[in-house]
């Protein structure tokens, strides 16, 4: 992101750098292990060979832990037996007891679509027994094999069930990943039920281990199909997104909710839907997910229009966007988009599309588009406002090769179509599949922090030699093992305190170790004021060993720090504590609270008031500094308190990838905030009276409240933090310059 090499020397490296081009989504479904991301519904994006496909996701609620949310019959589970494929305690053993000679482990999935592509898979690896299969059954209990996998030599034998696949990967150290997939047909009683099964003689102790179990929903699968681990609900995984035609990584894709309105995207016959004067074939061609599920739509020989038209209800004011994947057949026809004039819901608007040069000509709408999305395919979009609220229209036109909508047919040339998406919105956000009803893709949501940073404040928080630094109230202090014993004499809260310095609206984050005591009342951890000031945060009242964490803000410069046992302990009764800490928090570890700089590459299809980033205090908050839209193309930085923003002047930037700098430095009275790219710089003159101590750093999102709420609909390339405020107009144009 450092683009002239002469700055690189002159100035601290980033010790935040997120190269969403670069990465991969990992397990915990980010592309960063301290990203937290979530999403609640699944998405589609281009994958990097090019194909559309749904993200990469897990529907198993306990995927390493088969104590939770599975079931046995003829076995039982010994959790944490083995280390996992990731060298971690975490695999479990399925032992075999010795009444049969067949044992399973299963779990059912409720939220396994009818009639779509399973993807049921597992790490395992041979303990006392060697083979192993997988098996799914419906929701008539109508079952389907695997076939066997031999975990000492990495085959498989025997013949999986029609229509069904299996394959068996090492992945090293002795595990092998299995996986097994086929079609959900069915109907019934039950929720279809995936199991580990081993037909091996057991004698109460033999076993296999297990870990990494995942079930998804694919016609394709993801690259390299990364594993997903969920810890009690299904996950649906980031996505990091490509360039459709040339497969080049476009970033971190973060998309605001959307619904596809349209109630079946790849049937065109559909009851919202109408052929005129067009032959509609299915399945004639591979469509952009790699499937043959793309129409086929042939003209009629009529000298008149031919079309497919979408009834549905619209809302007077509400943008729509119309989108669809078109490829010429045979011939060279191509296409005309338009919102019908019917029940004047729209005012009559078109675009037309040439599919052999891959040009659009607005004729009319609020904004037209074409992109390319190899082997022939475009994906073609229309904007418009409605002005009724009625039963709308949208009409997709094949027209002749001079782009003519009304002209005879001659039978065989037209177009395959697929992906047909209706969203109501002044933009076409990634493909929404539909099949039967609309469906809503949900927001995505990436967050990093808070997490503890800077100086621990606790003197002697660990014990390791005296209890030095802490006075006794209503009690003794002794050192008893490495730990701090607080011992009553007989008043109300015998405790052990220590006074720290703290700043007024800063976050922190206190830590402690609680060891039940000879007293049957238990203990408190508590961050108090001093005499005659009111302050209190408590983590109420601990009566078995645990780690107690309170976060807090301060409002105070001085807090006293806590830790007795409770009210009415007699003389002699004791509490221990251990590990006792305070630290602020931060996004990110090595986040600076008085100064810094982000640099973010991006690009964004929205042009109202978003942020392709926001550090906030506790995620939703109207409290922190970033970036934001304003007006169309603009952006700038700012400063929010609770009260109202403090702007610079707005920035151009392009749609496409941009490069943006912002700075910040907060000073004793105010925070000095500065914004530029490659060509235009400004800052704001120190006119922002405020303290920006921060907690989250929000990703692709503008957490503000109100009207300035939302989310940059595109891609996040990188973000980089630098713990330095590079306030000089120079550095930071440098910064941006590529």
């Amino acid at each position: 992101m450092l683009r002239n090499p002469g700055l690189r020397k002159s100035v601290e490296q980033p010790v935040l750098d997120l190269n969403f081009a670069a990465s991969q989504i990992g397990s915990n479904a980010a592309p960063d292990s301290r990203i937290d991301f979530s999403r609640g519904s699944n998405a589609w994006f281009v994958d990097s060979d090019g194909l559309v496909k749904k993200s990469p996701h897990n529907l198993v609620l306990q995927s390493e832990d088969l104590t939770t949310n599975w079931s046995t019959f003829q076995a039982s589970i010994v959790a944490n037996a083995a280390a996992s494929p990731t060298g971690e305690l975490t695999a479990d053993k399925v032992v075999t007891n010795n009444s049969a000679n067949i044992c399973t482990c299963s779990q059912s999935i409720a939220s396994l679509d009818d009639s779509t592509v399973f993807v049921f898979s597992g790490y395992v690896k041979a303990a006392e027994l060697t083979v192993i299969n997988l098996q799914f059954y419906n929701k008539a209990n109508t079952f389907h094999g695997s076939g066997n996998f031999d975990l000492t030599n990495g085959t498989r034998s025997g013949s999986p069930a029609a229509g069904t696949e299996s394959s068996i990967e090492n992945v090293g150290n002795g595990w092998y990943r299995i996986t097994f997939s086929g079609l959900n047909t069915g109907t019934g009683g039950q929720n279809p039920n995936f199991r580990f099964v081993c037909n091996e003689t057991g004698d109460g102790s033999k076993g296999f281990l297990v870990w990494g179990a995942q079930v998804s929903q694919h016609t394709t699968l993801p690259v390299d199909n990364p594993y997903i681990k969920t810890t009690g609900s299904a996950v649906y995984a980031a996505r990091l997104d490509h360039d459709p035609a040339t497969n080049t990584p476009k970033g971190l894709l973060i998309e605001e909710a959307r619904t596809n309105l349209v109630d079946d995207s790849e049937d065109f016959t559909s009851s919202q839907i109408t052929a005129v004067r067009l032959t509609l074939t299915a399945n004639s061609s591979t469509a952009p997910n790699g499937t043959n599920t793309a129409t086929e739509a042939v003209p009629n020989t009529d000298n008149n229009t031919h079309l497919i038209r979408w009834d549905d209800s619209v809302t007077s004011g509400k943008t729509y966007t119309a989108s669809v994947f078109v490829k010429q057949a045979s011939g060279d026809a191509n296409i005309r988009l338009l919102f019908n004039n019917l029940n004047s819901g729209f005012v009559f608007s078109a675009a037309d599309f040439d599919l052999s040069a891959g040009t659009v000509n607005n004729l009319s709408c609020n904004s037209a588009s074409i992109e390319e999305y190899g082997n022939g395919w475009f994906r073609c979009s229309i904007s418009e406002t409605a002005t009724a609220s009625v039963t709308g229209r949208v009409q997709l036109n094949v027209s002749d090769s001079s782009g003519s909508s009304s002209y005879a047919g001659d039978g065989t040339t037209g177009v395959f179509i697929w992906g047909f998406q209706i969203e109501e919105g002044s933009f076409p956000t990634s493909y929404i599949q539909t099949t039967g009803s609309t469906a809503t893709r949900n927001a995505d949501v990436a967050t990093m922090g808070p997490t503890t940073g800077g100086t621990e404040l606790v003197t002697n928080g660990t014990f390791d030699t005296d209890v030095s630094n802490w006075n006794a109230s209503n009690s003794t202090l002794s050192h008893q093992s490495g730990k701090l014993r607080v011992t009553s004499t007989g008043g109300d809260y015998p405790m052990a305190i220590q006074t720290l310095t703290t700043v007024i609206g800063r976050r922190y984050r206190l830590t402690a170790d609680v060891i039940v005591g000879n007293t049957p009342l238990g203990g408190v951890v508590q961050v108090n004021a001093e005499t005659g000031q009111s302050f209190t945060a408590s983590g109420g009242l601990i009566t078995s060993n645990s780690t107690v964490t309170i976060d807090f803000t301060a409002n105070i410069t001085n807090v006293n720090i806590l830790l007795h046992g409770h009210t009415g302990t007699s003389a002699g009764q004791y509490q221990e504590f251990d590990n006792v800490s305070v630290r602020e928090l931060y996004p990110f570890e090595q986040y600076r609270p008085d100064q810094g700089t982000m640099v973010v590459a991006f690009d964004t299809q929205s042009d109202a008031t978003r942020g392709p980033w926001w550090f906030s205090r506790g995620g939703i908050s109207s409290t922190g500094w970033g970036l934001r839209f304003q007006l169309n193309s603009k952006i700038d930085s700012m400063v929010r308190d609770s009260s109202n923003f403090n702007s610079l002047d707005n920035l151009t930037i392009t749609p496409d990838f941009d490069i943006v700098a912002a700075s910040y430095e907060q000073r004793a009275s105010d925070t000095f905030c500065s914004v530029a790219t490659a060509t235009n710089f400004d800052d704001d003159g120190h006119v922002n009276d405020i303290d920006v101590s921060v907690d989250t750093l929000d990703i692709g999102q503008c957490k503000v409240g109100g009207s300035n709420t939302g989310i940059s609909s595109g891609h996040i390339k990188r973000l980089q933090y630098f713990p330095i405020a590079m306030n000089d107009e120079t550095k930071l144009k440098n910064m941006c310059d590529d």
